[in-house]
């Protein structure tokens, strides 16, 4: 049969939204909180699907390069000009805004990209706030 592991992990980061006319127009941070779903067939004679350390070792590799960053949309040019600065030195730009839904297609996209069987993505933005993108889903969405 088959079985679902899943990968706990998180990042910190800043974006906006500037497509909102609400607190989210102002740069501000989350604590993004990322649980991947792999399907797997069930283990070996052993019990044995594949080891949760190669599968967090995988995600950790998106996880550093998002963790402390500013994410941005490149046609954000007012936060982009301001990123340009060699001051702010950690940040992301991604082709379309960083909403909770974007940022959890494009962690998909991202894991699903290096041939890994990801099925789902579920991203907290906040306490209360959980989003879940699955694979057969994520073709709707911004690469």
């Amino acid at each position: 049969g088959l079985v679902i592991l899943s990968i706990e992990t998180k990042f910190y980061a800043a974006h906006r939204n500037q497509h909102l006319n609400d607190k989210c127009f102002a740069v501000h941070g989350h604590r993004y909180g990322v649980v991947v779903d792999f399907e797997y067939k069930a283990g070996n004679a052993g019990g044995v699907t594949v080891l949760f350390s190669k599968l967090k070792e995988e995600v950790e590799l998106l996880i550093k390069e998002l963790d402390h960053s500013i994410l941005a949309d490149r046609k954000d040019h007012d936060l982009c000009d301001v990123l340009g600065n060699k001051a702010f030195s950690r940040y992301n730009t991604f082709g379309h805004a960083t909403s909770a839904e974007n940022i959890c297609a494009y962690i998909l996209n991202w894991i699903h990209g290096r041939g890994l069987p990801a099925v789902a993505v579920h991203l907290r933005e906040t306490d209360t706030a959980v989003i879940t993108m699955r694979l057969e889903d994520l073709n709707e969405w911004p690469k």
